[in-house]
């Protein structure tokens, strides 16, 4: 009699298929945090370079002002966001916002653009050819980098799953706490905040993501009215000439 001989092969498999996978477990609110911590260091360079035009980094003042604008811009964000995730919308959400910020910030920073509704509308409209001629090489790691490696990792998530009396109520918490968080920030840094915005409007269309929302909401917002419009013959009292 031949003695049985398991099939190598067959071992090998059912070990890949058990081995633990690099997955992280949190909540909605748990991945909003870290979403907006994320887009205030990675994609706001350019903000933070304009609002600290003229501060000394030597002063106490300078940091405290850094950290409050910083404070504000993370609950402004998670505010934004947190009206619009649940735990079917948040992965494509994040998703989309990452992509946007990486390739907005790149463009931002190396032009020195704001991206406000006039530049969204630009951008909408460039073709192909356009858009070839700002392609560098440069972008490619900065893509893989605050792009590709962010959407990789919010992949792994899995997203804990609530009761809906329970989720109802851990997102007023978080909202509540958001709100009061970018109140006390505001207040903290509301002299010098209120100077740039005063002197510098323009400034606010370096806040990334929030900037690509506000954007592309107007540009929107602008074409949804002027299809509705109705059409007026222009030139009705025009006549020929002799």
């Amino acid at each position: 009699m031949l003695p049985m001989i398991s099939a190598p092969s067959t071992v090998n498999e059912r070990a890949l298929t058990s081995a633990p996978r690099l997955t992280f477990t949190a909540t909605v609110e748990q991945v909003l945090l870290v979403a907006s911590v994320f887009f205030v260091l990675a994609a706001n360079r350019p903000f933070f370079g304009a609002a600290m035009h003229g501060h000394a980094l030597g002063e106490p003042s300078t940091w405290g002002f850094l950290l409050a604008v910083a404070t504000l811009l993370g609950s402004a964000h998670f505010l934004m966001l947190a009206l619009v995730a649940n735990r079917w919308t948040l992965k494509p959400v994040l998703a989309a916002l990452i992509v946007a910020s990486a390739v907005a910030s790149y463009f931002m920073a190396r032009y020195s653009i704001y991206l406000d509704a006039t530049m969204m509308r630009n951008v909408l409209r460039t073709d192909v050819d356009e858009a070839r001629e700002l392609l560098s090489p440069a972008l490619l790691p900065h893509l893989l980098l605050y792009a590709a490696l962010p959407v990789a990792l919010l992949w792994r998530v899995r997203v804990v799953q609530h009761p809906l009396l329970r989720a109802t109520l851990v997102r007023l918490a978080a909202l509540l706490i958001a709100t009061v968080t970018a109140l006390a920030a505001l207040l903290a840094a509301s002299q010098p905040l209120a100077s740039l915005l005063r002197n510098h409007r323009e400034v606010r269309y370096l806040i990334t993501p929030g900037n690509v929302v506000w954007s592309l909401g107007a540009v929107l917002a602008r074409d949804t009215r002027a299809a509705v419009k109705p059409l007026r013959p222009l030139g009705l009292d025009a006549a020929p000439g002799p």
